[in-house]
């Protein structure tokens, strides 16, 4: 499968969220119904480069760059999912 332009894009939207969105999205998120979930880990799998089950930093750069987002937004996609600085995204 190959990663969605999409979702990283949506990394960088949801910066700065709320709390009640963060628990609304959960909430959202636990509904979702096998192929979106499927889907969703396809994507996780696509972005972590080593399969440690963990997406580092440069596992995000080397995604965004995949898709063709432009070097500007990849850093904003990182800060967005606050894994840099040794922080990582886990499944």
């Amino acid at each position: 499968m190959s990663l969605d332009h999409d979702i990283l894009e949506s990394l960088m939207e949801n910066q700065g969220e709320s709390k009640l969105r963060t628990l609304a999205q959960n909430f959202l998120v636990k509904n979702l119904d096998p192929c979106q979930i499927s889907d969703l880990k396809e994507q996780f799998k696509a972005l972590d480069l080593n399969s440690d089950g963990l997406i580092s930093a440069e596992d995000l750069r080397q995604g965004c760059l995949k898709v063709n987002l432009p070097a500007d937004k990849v850093d904003q996609v990182i800060e967005a999912a606050n894994c840099g600085s040794e922080k990582f995204l886990n499944y």
